[in-house]
């Protein structure tokens, strides 16, 4: 096993073609795999099977008005699809996960917040619904 890899540098993201990695102090990608129960009455116990993934990125970070253009504009005109992606680098591979705008599919924004406080720069934090399954590459 190599050793672990610094996040800094190494993690990139663009919600419509804006790099937000210039604004992260931090980026998560999420998949949530739901388990639906389908017991019968002959089951000799709990049986399951696995739903549609559930994707989004989380980020968070400092303030800025370019980023907020780019962030939200679609926070408040919910509802509009837009490429995504997220990419990590172990400095030998890079792996990019990516959501491509399309009918029903692509990132949209599912929540947008800005906090200041009197003695802390300006922040943020979004959350990227994520639409479709991603293309691995």
């Amino acid at each position: 096993m190599a050793g672990p890899v610094k996040s800094r540098t190494n993690v990139v993201v663009h919600y419509n073609a804006v790099p937000l990695e210039l604004y992260c102090s931090q980026a998560d990608l999420s998949s949530t795999l739901s388990q639906l129960e389908v017991t019968d009455l002959a089951s000799t116990a709990k049986e399951y099977i696995t739903d549609l993934p559930e994707w989004r990125i989380r980020l968070q970070g400092y303030w800025d008005s370019t980023m907020d253009t780019a962030i939200a504009v679609d926070a408040v005109t919910p509802g509009t699809k837009r490429t995504a992606y997220i990419s990590f680098n172990d400095d030998a591979t890079t792996i990019t996960y990516t959501w491509t705008a399309a009918a029903g599919v692509g990132a949209e924004i599912g929540s947008y917040q800005i906090t200041g406080s009197a003695t802390a720069a300006l922040t943020f934090s979004a959350e990227l619904i994520l639409s479709g399954a991603p293309v691995r590459a």
